[in-house]
């Protein structure tokens, strides 16, 4: 799960979902939980041991934000927005401490775990009501926080050229 966190391509609350799911409630939250920390702590610690420096103007543009407000993590680290090794990269970069980290992960990662799990636990029951309410529910607070954080799934810009691109090869 550890390896599944930092290397797939997969949104990491589908494999939290999956242990809700495979292990029940209460053991797929308490795996879940060890396999972020251990992911978050394991990038954050090889980026610092690297002395890895980022390059990427979205990177630089995050890890501003976070320089100016360490709580910004908080919510980087609970929605599952941003990859855990993406955060925990940025996190390392803005010269946060190693014990303020600690609390970050520990305090950020409890509340989506269990949610998640919990979520998994109801697919296995098929509870249709539950699951069309908790599916209601995370889209509501996923779409109020990206406006708060003024946070973009879709890049306009990229988007355009995409498109501007394509239509230049039709002609």
């Amino acid at each position: 799960m550890i390896l599944g966190i930092i290397f797939t391509p997969i949104p990491y609350f589908v494999l939290i979902i999956t242990a809700g799911y495979l292990y029940g409630v209460w053991p797929g939250a308490f795996y879940s939980y060890i396999a972020q920390i251990l992911a978050a702590i394991g990038v954050f610690t090889l980026t610092k041991f690297l002395n890895i420096k980022i390059t990427n103007k979205t990177y630089e543009k995050y890890q501003g934000k976070v320089s100016r407000n360490k709580k910004i993590l908080y919510l980087m680290y609970a929605l599952p927005v941003i990859p855990i090794s993406v955060t925990s990269i940025i996190s390392a970069s803005s010269k946060i401490k190693w014990k303020s980290f600690l609390k970050i992960i520990l305090i950020s990662f409890a509340p989506g775990t269990i949610f998640f799990t919990f979520f998994g636990n109801n697919l296995s029951t098929k509870n249709i009501l539950f699951i069309s309410l908790f599916l209601l529910i995370t889209l509501v607070a996923l779409i109020f926080f990206m406006k708060k954080f003024k946070l973009k799934l879709i890049n306009k810009k990229i988007l355009a050229k995409i498109f501007h691109k394509n239509k230049s090869k039709e002609i």
